[in-house]
């Protein structure tokens, strides 16, 4: 039996053949592993690979969009300030025509509807109704109910639609509490320029992930929504602010997609376009009054001092690279809510009247 030397092991043709069968398989393996590690790290970082028909499918799929969610802006607002025009429409010839029907217990139409049932089908319901109105826990919740009516009805109009956004907010503020819809809650109520979903310009305006966030967003729109409510009416002012917070929001992902590399980008939400957008309202409407900035908290400054303060602390932002806040969608929310305070108001009047 003939011996091979192999460095300083000696061992026999058999054993040779096989070790180099295994290292041509282990050259293989590794190799093959080795380019399904880069494409993954190709897919991730969009690096293009020209001969993989499935990175072709799949860039189809994922690759960011421009034009996408600029055209989901443009629907979607023009269909609020659409819907906001036909609703002001409406109403004003309602009081025109004093069209309001207004309905008394003595109404032909306002009958209860065991009247026509059987009398011992009507005995039988009026008897379980009985039972739980004298029951101690409807009375105690009758009672709750009746003062929380009260209550929510002896606010304006403005502060019930406030306060309607500001619990649409919380409410999702509470499902990011909750750990096991933290896969759902990144997936449709967080805007990422990498997902290829549009509707999230809407969804990631209620959006708050962190407290601080949070409650710093819902104090602005306590503070300012309530005046730029009494300076549009409900309908302009909800067009207002959601078309001025997906605006926000695409302007952030036009530029993201612009200005920065795909393994740069961060996500985005929160209300801070909108509300931006708000407080630009207030400075032209009222550039008199005064608020209180997070960086002087003790100091009041009159608003048509601090929004161009606030814009040229964006605008540094952008020009810095600072990503702590999404300056674009900040800076984006503001000049929006100029330009359509400025202009588009009056426009809105225009097609309300045309209607």
């Amino acid at each position: 039996m003939r011996l091979f030397r192999v460095g300083e092991i000696t061992c026999s043709p058999h054993f040779l053949s096989s070790y180099r069968r295994l290292s041509n398989f282990n050259s293989q393996y590794r190799s093959t592993f080795s380019s399904i590690r880069n494409y993954a790290l190709d897919t991730r970082q969009y690096v293009s690979y020209n001969n993989s028909l499935l990175h072709k499918t799949y860039r189809k799929r994922v690759t960011p969009s421009i034009w996408k969610p600029v055209l989901f802006t443009l629907i979607a607002s023009g269909s609020t300030f659409a819907i906001a025009t036909t609703i002001s429409a409406e109403k004003i010839k309602a009081r025109r025509k004093n069209m309001y029907r207004f309905y008394n217990d003595n109404d032909q139409n306002a009958g209860d509807i065991v009247t026509y049932r059987e009398p011992w089908v009507k005995g039988i319901f009026h008897r379980l109704i009985q039972k739980i109105e004298d029951s101690k826990l409807y009375k105690n919740l009758h009672g709750d109910w009746k003062f929380m009516t009260k209550q929510w009805n002896s606010l304006s109009d403005s502060t019930k639609t406030i306060a309607i956004l500001i619990g649409i907010n919380t409410i999702i503020y509470g499902m990011w509490q909750f750990h096991p819809l933290r896969v759902v809650m990144n997936n449709y109520f967080v805007h990422n320029p990498l997902s290829g979903r549009s509707f999230t310009l809407l969804t990631s305006m209620f959006s708050h992930e962190v407290f601080w966030h949070y409650s710093f967003n819902m104090l602005a729109l306590y503070s300012f929504g309530d005046l730029v409510y009494r300076i549009f009416g409900r309908e302009q002012f909800l067009a207002f602010y959601l078309s001025s917070g997906m605006v926000a929001s695409c302007i952030s992902h036009v530029a993201s997609l612009s200005f920065k590399r795909y393994g740069t980008i961060m996500p985005s939400l929160g209300a801070s376009g909108a509300i931006f957008a708000c407080i630009a309202a207030c400075a032209i409407k009222h550039p008199d009054s005064s608020i209180y900035l997070i960086f002087l908290p003790f100091f009041p400054i009159k608003i048509g001092y601090a929004l161009p303060a606030i814009m040229a602390f964006d605008l540094w932002g952008i020009i810095s690279g600072m990503t702590m806040f999404d300056h674009f969608a900040h800076l984006a929310g503001t000049i929006s809510g100029l330009i359509y305070t400025k202009f588009g108001q009056e426009l809105y009047w225009k097609a309300v009247k045309q209607i």
